[in-house]
């Protein structure tokens, strides 16, 4: 069954009421971005392939920053230059892989 996902922009307020449910979430700017911290380099590339699985199976693509130990999921609409329910639902389900 395909993931429907909604694409509606979400003003400032919707963003901020999402991230409530959402520990760690902070809005930047267009997108909503979360930094994640590994105990290895391998964990935090490990982690990186869970996210890229489950983003390829919702299709709705992160930008993704290795920093050794760190890595920083961001996600916004790139259509719409702003954070729809898109990114808020799959945001949700990369915490699910963390």
């Amino acid at each position: 069954m395909a993931i429907e996902l909604e694409y509606d922009v979400l003003d400032d307020a919707r963003v901020a009421a999402a991230l409530k449910n959402l520990p760690g979430w902070e809005q930047d700017g267009p997108a909503i971005r979360k930094q994640y911290s590994f105990d290895s380099f391998m964990e935090a590339v490990a982690f990186v392939n869970r996210v890229a699985a489950t983003a390829e199976h919702i299709n709705h693509h992160p930008d993704i920053i290795v920093n050794y130990k760190k890595v920083t999921i961001r996600f916004w609409t790139h259509k719409k230059n702003a954070t729809t329910g898109a990114d808020v639902y799959t945001a949700a389900e990369v915490d699910k892989v963390a």
